[in-house]
């Protein structure tokens, strides 16, 4: 991931990305106008009161209040108690409204980077998701989007600080520029210095984001993969994967640390180097005096200061720990374009097809294919395995779009609507179906738009209600992935939640692959009935089917 250049572009980027989690709003205006306010108001407020508490405290008038034109403010107050006190609470009132201010823009960052980013993902292209590891979409939703969420809030933290030192620095240079501005050029050197560690940071932390997003996806796939682990019988290589890249994490993530705490103890740093260099002036430079006074007060307000500034440098710090998780959100969204197809309610009665030099995925070899699928006539698709059959069958569906295919969907009417620009309702059972955790109910209703007499006449077509009963009806529970049911059952299911789903188009994508001759009956006389009334693609190895009045493709 490039670096190169990356802050200077970060105002548009960040822009961008706040544009696409939608949370340039008035209330986010408004609170962050507020945040202003009461950032400006506190770093004043601490500020005055820590000069009348040094006041207050050593009997030293360390500072004219008149060169502050703030004094007829406390004309009508006699006593110096009030004023700290009053001066301490309104600081307070600001501090407390800022911190609350950052955790509600930490808060809104978060649940908006991981609640758009989860609707891009879910609307994507089937060919995008199917392309990307799933450990690494489930690291970018969870772990990489807290932390870009700390990263954005860094800036928040970043504009405060800068508006409190402003603020501090605009009374020291009132009080006494000289002194001012001899403390402040102390620190340049150490600028310069945290400048390059700064840059360090920023590079591990790309090394950091790509390494925990290996790591998610091959722990993904030892759960995924666990049948084959046990059938291998042999956990070392998989262990030794996994911590080779958590010792890459480790490794990556304790240099960053070590910078970073060099960089957050910068306001210690920073004032031990200030106070060496006066040590120095006062022996080698007699020539060059101070009123001690003036520097007692500059000192106490830059110790202040330092404070403020030490919280800046570590905002920024994080921007360059954290920017890598920022840039896989950014670019997970940048490469997100949303599809502008439109649902075809209509009752579709044929798809015509004209695809030329189909061959997706690898395969070499070209074909044109010209046919028309339609009610009442199954399409059967068969040929060897990889040959592009499931391919074919997302194509006609419109679930991919190849720009060498022609195909349209036409209704009773004999109105023509093209895939590129509309999309069908689809029903898609395959042989490995997939039931979420929760209730039968919830799995085959999932919005709750039929009743439960109506669901169990559909178990009652795809013969699933008895073993549904069985488990404990409807309300039962279903184990994530359907584990505590056969592969016979879930298929049944499967076909049962197509049915529920009203599509215009239903494909079977080897679902009879591994089932005994029973329960492939059963499938294919419900295959039979619902092709009477809808279009119906079988994609299959088995030459001998049972189908009335089907079609075959067979794809060599």
């Amino acid at each position: 991931m490039e670096l190169r250049g990356t802050f200077y572009r970060m105002p548009n980027k960040i822009i961008s990305f706040l544009k696409f989690i939608n949370i340039i709003n008035i209330r986010s205006i408004v609170n962050l106008l507020i945040y202003i306010v009461f950032s400006i108001s506190n770093g004043v407020f601490e500020s005055l009161s820590l000069l009348l508490l040094t006041r207050y405290f050593t009997g030293i008038d360390i500072i004219n209040f008149d060169q502050l034109y703030i004094s007829n403010f406390f004309s009508d107050i006699n006593s110096d108690e009030f004023i700290i006190i009053g001066l301490l609470i309104f600081a307070l009132i600001s501090r407390l409204s800022v911190v609350y201010l950052d955790g509600w823009f930490n808060i809104k960052f978060r649940t908006s980077i991981q609640g758009q980013l989860i609707k891009a993902q879910l609307s994507s292209s089937w060919l995008n998701i199917r392309s990307q590891k799933i450990g690494t979409l489930v690291s970018t939703i969870t772990y990489e989007a807290l932390l870009a969420a700390k990263f954005l809030s860094s800036w928040i933290s970043i504009f405060f600080n800068l508006i409190v030192i402003l603020s501090i620095g605009v009374i020291c240079l009132i009080t006494d520029y000289k002194s001012s501005l001899l403390l402040w050029l102390t620190a340049l050197p150490l600028l310069i210095l945290v400048k390059y560690f700064y840059k360090k940071q920023s590079h591990l932390s790309v090394i950091a984001t790509d390494s925990r997003s290996n790591f998610s996806s091959m722990v993904t796939e030892c759960y995924a993969g666990f049948q084959q682990i046990k059938i291998e019988d042999d956990i070392s290589k998989y262990i030794n994967k996994v911590d080779n890249l958590r010792s890459i994490i480790d490794s990556t993530e304790n240099k960053i640390n070590i910078y970073q705490s060099v960089i957050s103890s910068f306001s210690l740093i920073s004032i031990t180097f200030t106070f060496l260099i006066i040590f120095l002036f006062t022996i080698f430079m007699d020539g060059l005096s101070f009123q001690k006074t003036s520097i007692l007060a500059i000192g106490v307000l830059s110790l202040k200061l330092s404070g403020y500034f030490s919280s800046l440098v570590a905002s920024y710090g994080n921007i360059n720990r954290l920017v890598g998780s920022f840039l896989v959100i950014f670019n997970q969204f940048n490469s997100h374009i949303p599809s502008n197809k439109k649902l075809l309610n209509t009752k579709i009665s044929t798809i015509s097809v004209n695809i030329s030099d189909f061959g997706f995925f690898g395969n070499d070899t070209k074909k044109n294919y010209k046919f028309s699928v339609t009610v009442g006539c199954p399409l059967v698709i068969t040929g060897p395995s990889g040959i592009g059959k499931t391919t074919l069958a997302n194509l006609i569906s419109g679930l991919i779009d190849d720009n060498n295919s022609n195909i349209c969907y036409i209704d009773d009417k004999n109105s023509t609507y093209n895939s590129k620009n509309y999309k069908l309702k689809i029903g898609y059972v395959s042989q490995d179906i997939y039931l979420f955790s929760g209730s039968f109910k919830e799995n085959l209703d999932p919005e709750d738009k039929f009743s439960n007499h109506e669901i169990s006449n559909i178990l009652t077509l795809v013969d699933a209600l008895t073993f549904v009963n069985q488990s404990g009806g409807l309300y039962a529970s279903v184990l994530e992935s359907g584990k505590n049911l056969s592969g016979g059952q879930k298929r049944r299911l499967g076909i049962a939640r197509a049915l529920l789903s009203n599509s215009n188009i239903y494909i079977f994508d080897e679902i009879t692959a591994g089932l005994d001759s029973d329960n492939t009956e059963v499938i294919y006389n419900l295959i039979n009935k619902l092709s009477v009334q809808n279009i119906v693609i079988i994609i299959t190895h088995d030459q001998n089917l049972n189908l009335k009045n089907s079609v075959t493709i067979n794809m060599q």
